[in-house]
């Protein structure tokens, strides 16, 4: 399943993103793209778990909602890290 959305942290979702896959063992995909200045995400659930899928949903709304109202724009580097370089 794939979903596209409109996200202020786009980097954040790829942090939490990579962090999820090592603490759950999945293999959720994030891919960032700006159209016309607006940041979107493409996140790809690949074979995760109905039941996963919905807590990474819930857990990243809540991570863009505190994000937009602390005006940041990326998740503690040393918490969540980037994922290396493919």
């Amino acid at each position: 399943m794939k979903v596209t959305e409109v996200m202020y942290a786009n980097l954040a979702a790829k942090q939490y993103a990579y962090k999820f896959n090592k603490t759950y063992n999945t293999k959720v995909e994030v891919f960032l793209e700006t159209k016309e200045g607006t940041p979107f995400v493409t996140i790809d659930f690949n074979d995760t778990p109905l039941n996963l899928v919905f807590k990474f949903g819930y857990e990243l709304g809540e991570i863009q909602e505190r994000l937009t109202s602390e005006s940041e724009l990326m998740l503690p580097i040393d918490q969540y890290p980037l994922p290396p370089k493919e």
